[in-house]
């Protein structure tokens, strides 16, 4: 399979962080949204990253979809969502409240650091970072002090929860930091693991 996407995106290292975890094995083609948009479209007829082209040549895209995809084809022992209904509740809701603070991270990206100064509005930008910390905080409550969502390993809320926060750790470190002590102790010890580790995301 092929991934294309750089891990800066936190959608694409969602996808290759899952295809690590489940020992599929992969290329990864790091495709920059804004600076090769018109390769990218090529891949994605909506032009967002990320893609993955399956051994057969089809092209999957959205994370939830890839994943929910990956999960489908996965042993038990290999799927990253838990079964029992109350545990799978938790974990989805986990991860609804990373995507969350993803997404508006994302958004925050695009308003201030590509949209030009002249056409920036100051007021959706504050309610952006409003949105951000309410969506960490939620995840600082819902995060263990010790291990994993996922018991002794990570599971899916693990994926979405680590990625969030090291993806507005680059972006809006300020929203971090003492704020979520439970949340960055997650992140260190997600990121000793090789899934994790093997996919850091760096601004280069």
């Amino acid at each position: 399979m092929i991934l294309y996407g750089r891990n800066l995106s936190p959608y694409a290292r969602r996808v290759a962080v899952w295809l690590k975890f489940q020992g599929a094995p992969f290329q990864q083609v790091p495709i920059a949204p804004m600076e090769q948009f018109e390769e990218l479209l090529t891949k994605n007829p909506a032009g967002r990253v990320p893609a993955l082209e399956l051994e057969d040549g089809r092209r999957l895209v959205d994370s939830t979809m890839i994943c929910d995809h990956l999960e489908a084809l996965a042993p038990p022992e290999k799927r990253l969502l838990p079964s029992d209904p109350a545990a799978r509740l938790e974990a989805t809701q986990t991860m609804a409240h990373a995507l969350s603070a993803t997404e508006k991270g994302v958004a925050w990206v695009y308003e201030t650091l590509r949209r030009p100064a002249e056409f920036q509005w100051p007021e959706w930008e504050a309610r952006l970072i409003r949105q951000i910390a309410g969506g960490l905080q939620a995840l600082e409550a819902r995060t263990p002090q010790a291990g994993f969502h996922g018991g002794a390993a990570p599971n899916a809320a693990d994926v979405l929860a680590v990625i969030a926060h090291d993806f507005i750790g680059l972006v809006r470190s300020d929203l971090l930091g003492e704020k979520t002590p439970n949340l960055a102790a997650l992140s260190a010890r997600a990121n000793a693991l090789a899934p994790f580790k093997e996919t850091a995301p760096t601004m280069a």
